[in-house]
């Protein structure tokens, strides 16, 4: 799924590095999830249920809409 793909080098590109360890971790952990899944977050259509989750997607969507929140 490129266009995922695009968005998360967009992310290791712009906010990775300010991650705290954990959400570094969470990070890590999320790329073994369905592609769908992860999209789905991304483009804000569904939220995970765990807060460092909904956290690390949130950066996520912010570096792929120009935000900063770091």
């Amino acid at each position: 799924m490129s266009e995922l793909e695009l968005q998360l080098l967009r992310f290791l590109e712009n906010g990775f590095s300010s991650l705290s360890e954990e959400e570094k971790a969470c990070y890590e952990d999320m790329l073994s999830l369905e592609d769908w899944e992860i999209f789905d977050w991304v483009q804000g259509r569904e939220m995970p249920k765990g807060e460092i989750e909904r956290r690390v997607v949130t950066q996520i969507r912010e570096a792929n809409s120009g935000l900063k929140s770091w």
